[in-house]
């Protein structure tokens, strides 16, 4: 994975970046490393003077209280997706970059689960340091998964190997950029598993009339950076 992501350099939102600012990155995974299944990394990059109350706005007006999740099968939940959707395709203040691990790749990580780690920590220091290759100050955000202290290990580790990012932790449920950032990336898990259901399919098709294709499943760098996505090669 680590030679695969390249693509994430040109990143729309750093394109034209001040140096002395500050980014958000939300970053959300869709489905499992190590499975015999695809697995998707994503991250959902904010400029941080972007207005954030614009989406609390649009959850206050659709009136939708629910975690907005791609896994979900609340039929109502595109009244808050298309707003959202619309919102990142409008704004010169976000982008989106993916890293998709093939199936038949996925497999290859390695049984040791001393050496699995190692491996998916040093990836994420990759993936960090190509997406901040001007050491601008990033602030990561995480949604909190492990309860056996997996998480701290994996944000000490990041922090240590760069002063300029800072990582900490929210709840999805209390995150819209998390919850956009899981539906992008779980759009792309879906495309690649032959997702069936409806209400995901409608998701989907709504990010793929904004990209003007007709599968997210495959390389793609829209609108320089815009919406990136890269099929790795290798772990």
């Amino acid at each position: 994975m680590i030679g695969s992501i390249s693509l994430l350099l040109s990143n729309h939102a750093l394109a034209k970046v001040n140096i002395g600012r500050t980014f958000d990155v939300y970053i959300d995974e869709s489905g499992n490393k190590g499975s015999k299944g695809p697995f998707v990394i994503g991250a959902l990059v904010l400029d941080s003077s972007y207005e954030y109350h614009r989406l609390s706005k649009m959850r206050e007006e659709t009136k939708f209280r629910q975690v907005l999740r791609y896994n979900s099968s609340n039929r109502y939940k595109k009244l808050l997706s298309v707003p959202f959707i619309k919102e990142f395709f409008r704004s010169e203040k976000m982008s989106f970059s993916s890293v998709v691990i093939p199936a038949a790749i996925n497999t290859q990580w390695p049984s040791n689960k001393t050496r699995n780690t190692s491996l998916y920590h040093h990836n994420y220091i990759e993936f960090i340091k190509l997406i901040n290759k001007k050491s601008i100050r990033m602030n990561i955000i995480l949604e909190k998964r492990s309860t056996t202290g997996e998480d701290m290990f994996l944000k000490s580790f990041i922090e240590e190997n760069n002063s300029q990012v800072h990582v900490r932790f929210a709840k999805e449920k209390e995150s819209d950029c998390l919850q956009l950032s899981d539906i992008f990336t779980g759009s792309i898990y879906g495309e690649l598993t032959g997702v069936k259901d409806k209400v995901k399919l409608e998701i989907v098709n709504d990010i793929r009339k904004h990209l003007n294709v007709s599968t997210m499943a495959k390389n793609m760098n829209f609108n320089n950076g815009k919406f990136s996505v890269r099929v790795a090669n290798h772990i």
